[in-house]
């Protein structure tokens, strides 16, 4: 179908898990997520059996995105974008009560460290090969569990290398995830870049 409403898409299966997620220009600022609560209510009411929720945490901006909300919030720096995610969706998740985060943010934070700020095709969409896969990979280890650096598989489309570096950065966001503790200090300090 072209088109569904919120209704209809919790109700067309029986999920297991349901996936939350703010928009892009202001998932570092706090004071946007005051609805995530009532959203939930919402989806619980209407789901058709329990559920559990996560909350997929993006990435920043690259630091060639020159859009003025990303002016505005974050004076076009991925690195203070990246802190503003950061403790915004720690501090906001804990008032909520979800307690699965999927560390996409930090992953491509992490392959940012090794392959530079190309991990964005047009500044905040990710690139189509590593910066997908990269998230991918996040994704795989958050719902099966399994170290996706066990995993042999990796798009024909990327080398071996850069797909070890994918599987290691989202590895690590995921064992960091796991912790459930931010340090902000080690943040602002830039150490975690």
């Amino acid at each position: 179908r072209d088109e569904m409403t919120l209704k209809e898409i919790i109700q067309d299966d029986e999920w297991d898990l349901i996936t939350v997620q703010q928009a892009s220009p202001v998932r570092g600022v706090p004071d946007t997520y005051n609805h995530l609560k009532d959203l939930m209510d919402y989806v619980r009411k209407t789901a058709r059996k329990p559920f559990r929720f996560a909350f997929h945490e993006t990435w920043a901006y690259s630091k060639n995105y020159v859009r003025k909300v990303y002016e505005e919030n974050y004076q076009f720096r991925p690195i203070i974008m990246y802190q503003a995610i950061l403790n915004t969706v720690w501090q906001e998740t804990k008032k909520v009560a979800i307690n699965d985060i999927i560390p996409c943010g930090v992953s491509i934070q992490r392959a940012r460290a090794l392959l530079g700020d190309s991990l964005n095709r047009d500044g905040f969409h990710l690139e189509k090969n590593y910066g997908r896969y990269v998230a991918a990979c996040t994704w795989y280890e958050f719902l099966t569990g399994k170290n996706v650096l066990d995993n042999p598989y990796y798009p024909p489309t990327i080398t071996p290398t850069l797909a070890f570096v994918a599987q290691k950065s989202a590895h690590e966001g995921m064992e960091w995830q796991k912790r459930k503790f931010i340090e902000t200090k080690s943040f602002i300090n830039g150490e975690f870049f």
